[in-house]
């Protein structure tokens, strides 16, 4: 089983001087990566630090962020699709070899598939800090982020017993 991924990321930012306490950084990135079809990953940032005196800032910022799909989830998808892997369940199986005694209870076929509309998640993220720094090499910051994220991904059992049943619609896979 081989699988590959490609991820492509391109970042553009601009620092503008407002005043001599005030610098406005903007900028966006855009993200790919070729196990997801999704394809219009454009993430725009937004940030301000503001000096106060010679040795404090305040820094704020916002930005939108797409974290990539790990490769494992491919991995996963392609070694359970129902050919390359089974799943055995032994009741009292003896230690340290399981296979020397016990029951088989069942044999199952986990089958994982990929939704065709998958899309990357999104997260917005904004970030308020203050820095301060001490006697030339002391540095002291406090710092709160808040986070919110869209389209989270997950897994859904599509062979799950339907409600008010014990049994699952196809017993032989997983």
């Amino acid at each position: 089983l081989e699988i590959d991924q490609s991820e492509f990321s391109v970042f553009m930012q601009h620092d503008l001087k407002l005043t001599p306490q005030l610098m406005l950084m903007y900028g966006v990135r855009y993200d790919i990566q070729s196990n997801v079809k999704d394809r219009n990953n454009i993430a725009p940032r937004l940030s301000i630090a503001y000096g106060i005196g010679r040795s404090s800032v305040i820094r704020a910022g916002v930005g939108v962020f797409y974290p990539r799909l790990p490769l494992a989830v491919f991995e996963n998808v392609s070694r359970l699709d129902g050919t390359r892997q089974f799943e055995l369940v032994v009741e009292d199986a003896s230690y340290p070899d399981p296979f020397q005694g016990g029951t088989v209870l069942e044999t199952q076929q986990a089958v994982r598939v990929l939704d065709p509309r998958l899309r990357n998640a999104t997260n917005y993220i904004a970030n308020v800090s203050f820095e301060r720094t001490f006697l030339n090499n002391l540095f002291v910051s406090v710092s709160w982020q808040g986070e919110s994220r869209r389209g989270r991904h997950r897994t859904h059992n599509l062979n799950a017993p339907l409600p008010g049943q014990l049994v699952r619609p196809d017993p032989s896979r997983g």
